[in-house]
């Protein structure tokens, strides 16, 4: 598992679907949340469930992506990662809260990969969860995220939403 040691050195960038001001938390564990009570899209559950499911299996001491915050490593990889799957997100950058908490560098493209059967979408998993990429990378950690500052230069400033 990757431990993310220093918390004042690392940040990464966070896509979210509201204005978040400087100092603003982002508590890990909304994704599943939404996953958990309000999933509609079968599709994408099932991927989610093969997900946590290999990662019980195979990948314990790697946290559940249903129990964390994420991130991109970089503004360009959030940038196309909001154009594929977030288009009316904003993009901040953010540093994590608690140093040492358990974090996975993925690729959330092995996650998005459509449908390709179970047996397809449990190797996914298994290149999800082993840290392999096809380009889409991602930060999942335990740990809340404080927003730094919005670096969506696009984006008006929203009351002071940048810094």
């Amino acid at each position: 598992m990757v431990k993310v040691t220093d918390a004042i050195a690392w940040f990464a960038f966070h896509c979210a679907p509201l204005p978040l001001t400087p100092g603003s938390i982002i508590c890990p564990g909304n994704w599943g949340r939404i996953k958990r009570r309000f999933e509609q899209n079968a599709a994408s559950l099932l991927r989610e469930t093969i997900l946590e499911d290999i990662r019980r299996r195979e990948f314990t001491s790697k946290p559940s992506r249903l129990d964390v915050a994420f991130a991109c490593p970089t503004l360009v990889d959030a940038e196309q990662y909001r154009a594929k799957h977030a288009p009316t997100a904003l993009i901040y950058k953010v540093e994590i809260v608690e140093p040492g908490a358990g974090s996975h560098a993925g690729d959330y493209e092995l996650c998005v990969q459509g449908f390709v059967g179970i047996d397809g979408m449990e190797e996914l998993a298994r290149r999800y969860w082993k840290g392999e990429t096809l380009g889409g990378p991602e930060i999942i950690t335990m740990s809340p995220l404080r927003v730094i500052e919005c670096v969506d230069s696009p984006s008006p400033d929203l009351r002071g939403l940048k810094r």
